[in-house]
Formats: structure tokens, sequence, C-alpha cells
């Protein structure tokens, strides 16, 4: 959400966002398709019975991006596996990359949220590639994380995500999240 969508409102030209629809692609999708609709452009990933995945660019700027798989790759035994932390970055990536080229400037305000959470955990594996016994579930079910504020763009914004991340963590019973070491997300083997 860019703060000037709220300071000074001004409207995208929605017929040239969606020539830039590359940079608005949903988390974790391998195809999209543009529709022009009352908020503005919405990008959506088809699936059997709907949409999956989803991003909403509102003519004022802010962005909604939704997918509803992240917590079903666990299936039954109901697991967020932590490779999601670099899916919501590279979206995250491309999203204020598109907003940078229609004249954006920082800050900009991030929140992420997990919805129908209750009983997901964050699985950890051992030396052995076993998988530890839970320290917790996620004992609700949303998951509203407060906003993060970006002050300038970047490579990447793990940085910016580290306490978002280590929230959702410590709603498993976590510390925070394993993917960091000294502040910097490395992505750790067995995570």
């Amino acid at each position: 959400m860019p703060l000037r969508a709220f300071d000074e409102p001004a409207l995208l030209d929605i017929q040239r966002a969606m020539t830039k629809n590359t940079l608005l692609w949903p988390i974790h999708t391998s195809g999209v398709t543009p529709k022009i609709n009352f908020d503005g452009l919405v990008t959506y990933a088809p699936s059997f019975g709907g949409a999956d995945a989803y991003v909403q660019l509102f003519r004022d700027g802010c962005i909604e991006a939704v997918n509803a798989n992240i917590l079903l790759m666990g299936r039954d035994e109901k697991f967020l596996y932590s490779q999601y932390e670099a899916l919501v970055e590279s979206a995250l990536r491309k999203y204020l990359s598109f907003l940078e080229g229609e004249g954006f400037e920082p800050p900009i305000f991030i929140a992420l949220s997990l919805v129908n959470a209750n009983g997901y955990r964050v699985p950890v594996g051992d030396q052995m590639g076993e998988f530890q016994p839970s320290r917790g579930v996620i004992d609700r079910s949303v998951l509203l994380i407060p906003e993060t504020r970006v002050d300038a763009f970047a490579a990447n914004y793990y940085g910016e995500l580290k306490d978002s991340f280590d929230r959702v963590w410590q709603a498993c019973g976590w510390i925070g999240s394993l993917n960091y070491e000294g502040g910097e997300w490395i992505r750790k083997a067995g995570v």
C-alpha cells in the first residue's frame, strides 16, 4: 500500500498496467489471465472451479495478492512449509518493481495475512531428514500480521519481511523464522 494512495491519490493507467502484467502475476503461479474490473486490474491463475490465486491492482496503486494453495501444500497434515517465505518475497519484489515503474515512491506498507490457518504448523527437519515434533500449531483461523514499512526500493525485501515471517513462526511456537541467520535470510536446508 503506497502512502501516496492515501495522501495524494492518483489513478493508474489501467490499460498501460495490462502491458506490464508479468510483474503482477499471483504468488507461485506459472500462468496468468488479466482482466479489467471496477477496482482496476485483476490477474489470476485459472483452475478447476475458479481461481486459486489472484492479484488485484487497485487504481490508487494498492495491490492485494492472494494464494489459496500456500496452506494446502501439506495436505492432511496441515503444514505451512517455510518455502512460502521465498514465494512471498519473490512476488513482493515484482509488485514493488511495478510500483516503482509507475512512479510510486516509498514509503510503501506491506501486510501479510494467513486465512484458515488454524491447526497449521511449520515442519522442521532434523539432521536425518525426519520432521521434528511440532512445537505448536497456529491457534486461530486468521493471522493478521502488522504492516511493515518499506522505505526504499531494493534488490530483495527479506529484511523488511523478517518481522512478519517471525510472527508466523512464533504463532507455531518458534522464536522466529529459522531461515534467518544474523538478520540475513539464508534458507536453511531441512527447514
